[in-house]
């Protein structure tokens, strides 16, 4: 149809398929990182025929990014596809077959603080209006394309009207995922079949484009002007006048992308366009200011299950639209698609003493999750020494991430993305995991995403109860953390209650060093109470306010310190089992009551656990008892889960990625980071 797209009539056509996709497969191979990023395919299509071999027709196509600098971007896309069947009967037989060079563009991309500018130059069909290319490249977003329209191709097969030819663009990115271009190009539209001078048209192009994407969909909106060109004016006398250039015309072409939801969730693709609207219709040529053979429209509802993703497409397509499609042949239908998704994610934890790498499939998936723990070593000095700690998360990450890869099966550069913490959490050892990261994310030329540690232990929940949705109330208790938040969505979050002075662990530690049992204070206590009274000492229950969700430990852990000074003032034996068991009791009933207090105030019916101390088998008991008494749903993560670990992480990434969170290599530690901040 273009210049860039030839018909070819060459023979055994099967083996320039083989050669085709070995050259490909080697060039994939030997550029492939950190210089050259890419995918190659091939594939094919079966139609029966009545008592007659079934038609066998084949598809190959290659698309791929040469990174010529930092700043300069070389993308190049064809594909070949056979136009008849590749069998005669049981034999090969001679095809023709169209090679489609879909892009060459080389890009140039410049930043003026949160601003950046990209000018580009491009032969084919660069960022075509349909496909999602243009909000990918520019925002980072993850692929929401029709699977009825987006085929394997090529890129230049999804699209709603031509953007083809030879031309250039200029993108203006601002801050808050909004992008603005235009873009100017000359195309030449040829009939390949009766290649003769009267069946070749150009015209002039020019189009104007809105962009922006973020938590709840993404937009593309482009319009533009095609204006027909002509070399030679005919008189009315019959003569003819050859002239360098002459537009008679200008006509309107459109088109709009609206993407409602994400992939991990239900959600809606709409789009609609046209391909040409005459401004000024000639009478004596029959035509329309606007033609229904022109219009494009695709309805698609996603419906997403936790192992399978359903849509419904219903379309108006337009001649021009089907003829590049591998899958469309009617201009109006209804298709229906059935398709597993698949995500692979790299998360590093390190916010604390644990040095922790996993790799997670589609947020709920562990492929492997490997923790390094520092227990033995800070034990020495009766809690988490800082700067010991960020030592030794230097020493142990590289192989820990190593590790994890080995135990998936498989590589960084089949990762979709990095997760990683970035706060809150000590500094020294956030800065290490978090260096780590982005080193690997700038090799290996992947997104980075900043996971939230609290956000973390949330969504541990989501791997181990893999039904387990929004919206819920979540008690999230650790060593540094007691907060009581309503999860209304995925990754929203609203923090109800929260610690005033210690955190529940924090409190578990420093009892346990005052009965004498030493660090790590939670497991200590827990083992201890279980052969103990929970009734011998009589310690408060802070509630606090009554309209209050807060927490409050300090006067708690006091009160136990002020027992056992008592105690030893007046030579009284200490029980460190029937003080371990009382402590805890009133942590727990305050931390249950609480939570079950804020469940019935917000109209849910699901409480999760998550933290360290959610391994706690009092507080696990006691929040069953009562989630079963008030006919709420439970979920706690198994002890491994409620530890410091990766694959939390990793879980956490996959619905920020899938939301469209991206976050750049300039992203820095927090150690105070306030859960639903970035």
């Amino acid at each position: 149809m273009i210049t860039t797209t030839y018909y070819n009539s060459l023979k055994s056509h099967k083996k320039i398929f083989a050669i085709l996709f070995c050259l490909l497969f080697f060039i994939y191979t030997a550029f492939t990182y950190p210089y050259f990023t890419g995918t190659i395919g091939i594939g094919g299509k079966i139609q029966p025929e009545p008592e007659k071999f079934p038609q066998v027709l084949m598809d190959s196509y290659f698309a791929g990014q040469f990174d010529l600098s930092k700043n300069l971007f070389l993308r190049t896309s064809f594909s070949m596809y056979t136009t008849e069947s590749i069998f005669k009967d049981i034999t090969f037989k001679n095809t023709e077959s169209i090679f489609s060079l879909d892009e060459i563009s080389l890009t140039y991309l410049g930043s003026f603080g949160q601003i950046s500018h990209l000018l580009g130059i491009h032969l084919g069909e660069y960022e075509p209006v349909g496909s999602d290319v243009f909000l990918q490249r520019q925002f980072g977003i993850p692929s929401f394309a029709s699977r009825l329209t987006e085929s394997i191709c090529g890129i230049s097969r999804a699209k709603i009207y031509d953007m083809s030819g030879i031309g250039g663009s200029y993108v203006v990115k601002l801050p808050k995922n909004i992008a603005v271009g235009t873009s100017i190009y000359y195309n030449k539209t040829e009939n390949f079949e009766t290649p003769e001078e009267d069946d070749i048209s150009e015209s002039f192009n020019t189009d104007f484009r809105f962009a922006s994407a973020g938590r709840i969909g993404a937009i593309d909106l482009t319009f533009g002007l095609t204006m027909p060109m002509k070399r030679e004016i005919v008189h009315d006398n019959g003569d003819t006048q050859k002239v360098i250039l002459l537009i008679e015309r200008a006509d309107m072409h459109a088109g709009l992308t609206a993407f409602l939801g994400s992939s991990n969730s239900s959600s809606l693709l709409f789009q609609a366009g046209f391909t040409k609207l005459i401004i000024d219709p000639s009478e004596e040529n029959d035509e329309k200011v606007l033609s229904l053979n022109d219009v494009y429209i695709l309805v698609e509802p996603r419906f997403v299950s936790k192992s399978m993703c359903i849509s419904l497409s219903l379309f108006n397509m337009p001649k021009e639209t089907r003829e590049n499609l591998f899958y469309v042949e009617n201009p109006v239908g209804i298709s229906l698609s059935l398709y597993t998704p698949w995500i692979s994610l790299s998360a590093i934890e390190s916010s604390c003493d644990e040095t922790a790498a996993a790799v997670v499939k589609n947020g709920r998936e562990v492929l492997s999750n490997v923790i390094s723990s520092q227990i033995d070593l800070h034990t020495l000095y009766g809690g988490v020494v800082p700067e010991i700690a960020s030592r030794k998360h230097v020493e142990n990450i590289d192989g820990v991430i190593k590790k994890a890869l080995d135990d998936a099966e498989m590589k960084l550069e089949e990762m979709d993305a990095i997760g990683v913490t970035y706060g809150p959490g000590l500094v020294g050892a956030l800065l290490v995991g978090l260096a780590e990261a982005k080193a690997l994310a700038y090799a290996a030329d992947k997104p980075l995403i900043g996971v939230h540690h609290i956000e973390g232990h949330i969504c541990a929940n989501y791997i181990q109860n893999k039904d387990f949705e929004p919206p819920y109330m979540a008690l999230v208790v650790s060593g540094g953390h007691s907060h009581l938040v309503y999860v209304s969505d995925y990754g929203k979050y609203e923090i109800l209650g929260r610690t005033r002075d210690d955190a529940a662990g924090e409190a578990y530690d420093k009892v346990a060093r005052a009965i004498g049992m030493g660090y790590p204070g939670g497991p200590k206590i827990d083992a201890a109470a279980k052969l103990g009274n929970p009734d011998a000492v009589k310690f408060p229950r802070v509630f606090l306010e009554e309209d209050s969700y807060d927490f409050s430990f300090s006067g708690l852990k006091s009160a136990v310190l002020n027992h056992v000074n008592k105690q030893k003032m007046m030579g009284e034996p200490i029980v460190p089992e029937d003080i371990a068991a009382s402590f805890q009791q009133s942590v727990v009933e305050v931390l249950v009551g609480k939570t079950i207090k804020a469940a019935k105030a917000n109209g849910v019916k699901k409480i999760a656990l998550a933290g360290g101390v959610a391994s706690n088998s009092t507080l696990r008991g006691k929040m069953q008892e009562a989630c079963e008494k008030e006919g709420f749903t439970l979920s706690i993560p198994s002890p491994i889960l409620c530890t410091d670990n990766a694959a939390m992480i990793g879980c956490a990434a996959y619905y920020e990625y899938m939301a469209g969170v991206r976050d750049g290599l300039d992203l820095n530690a927090n150690p105070s980071l306030r859960l639903g901040d970035r």
